[in-house]
């Protein structure tokens, strides 16, 4: 590791510290929505990645929408990600919904929102789309997600069916049957090519990653 990313790292690492014991926790048991009669559920979508197809390192990240410590993920530690490995084409960063859920009434309405926007516009609006959810983490509701969803070509019927109807309820479901089964118990949670990363003592999130990322240089 060179020199100016040790001193980028020095300097995250009060901002960026999200030690181990720090994250939304549950038993991710909660019964999840039920898709409505009127609507035809979508079942599959492209895993929402970033960075370019040839990156040799896939980075993973479990989030719920809802979750203040996804929020701190999204805002300290996934900046230096996508500026020294995203944009240099090293690694392939994955979006993995994991609605614990942290909010009962927004957690898998958030993310199905994403999903039609993903579905509906393109990769790009999604991640866009996603940032913004995780800036307005404490005003998630519909009509957060149609204003969110205004100046792309997702239609206000879109946003609805998702956030309401639960038409990517499949979608959302094997994202997050995919952490249980990778043991994610709780969010945010990165692996590093399928490692899991866990933060000890006084480690960041930013510093534990990118070590990993490293070793595998």
């Amino acid at each position: 590791m060179n020199t100016t990313r040790r001193q980028l790292l020095t300097s995250l690492g009060s901002s960026a510290l999200i030690a181990a014991t720090a994250g939304c926790l549950g038993s991710g048991n909660s019964s999840p929505p039920t898709p409505a009669a009127d609507i035809s559920p979508v079942n599959s979508l492209p895993q929402p990645t970033r960075g370019g197809e040839d990156a040799s390192i896939t980075v993973d990240i479990f989030s719920d929408f809802a979750c203040p410590h996804c929020k701190d993920f999204h805002e300290t530690v996934e900046p230096t990600l996508v500026n020294d490995y995203v944009d240099d084409g090293i690694i392939t960063l994955r979006h993995f919904d994991f609605p614990i859920p942290v909010d009962q009434e927004q957690s898998w309405p958030a993310a199905m929102a994403a999903r039609a926007v993903q579905d509906a516009d393109s990769m790009n609006a999604f991640w866009t789309f996603r940032s913004n959810l995780f800036k307005n983490r404490s005003d998630l509701s519909t009509d957060l997600y149609i204003g969110l969803a205004e100046g792309t070509s997702v239609a206000e019927k879109a946003i609805r069916a998702g956030a309401e109807k639960a038409k990517y309820q499949p979608v959302v479901q094997k994202d997050k049957t995919t952490g249980q089964d990778r043991g994610v118990e709780g969010t945010p949670t990165a692996f590093v090519d399928g490692e899991k990363t866990v933060p000890s003592g006084d480690q960041s999130y930013t510093d534990v990653i990118v070590s990993a990322i490293e070793s595998k240089r």
